[in-house]
């Protein structure tokens, strides 16, 4: 889980997990927790949705390739 190539995604997830759980049951009455709690929720797909990319080979390579050309890099 921790490999080279998989150490920020996974540290992301993991981050965000415990933030997501912090934030939703320690922080209640905060300004914008709702706000918050859906940034964080994305952050969570997005990490782990590259996490499991980084098993398919050239899939990551590719998703970056698509994501510059649509961005017009």
């Amino acid at each position: 889980m921790f490999h080279k190539s998989r150490r920020i995604a996974t540290s992301l997830y993991l981050g965000s997990l415990a933030l997501t759980l912090f934030v939703a049951f320690a922080a209640e009455g905060m300004t914008g927790q709702g706000a918050v709690l859906i940034v964080l929720m994305l952050i969570q797909y997005v990490a782990i949705a590259w996490y499991c990319l980084s098993y398919i080979p050239f899939a990551r390579r590719t998703i970056t390739n698509c994501c510059k050309s649509l961005v017009g890099m």
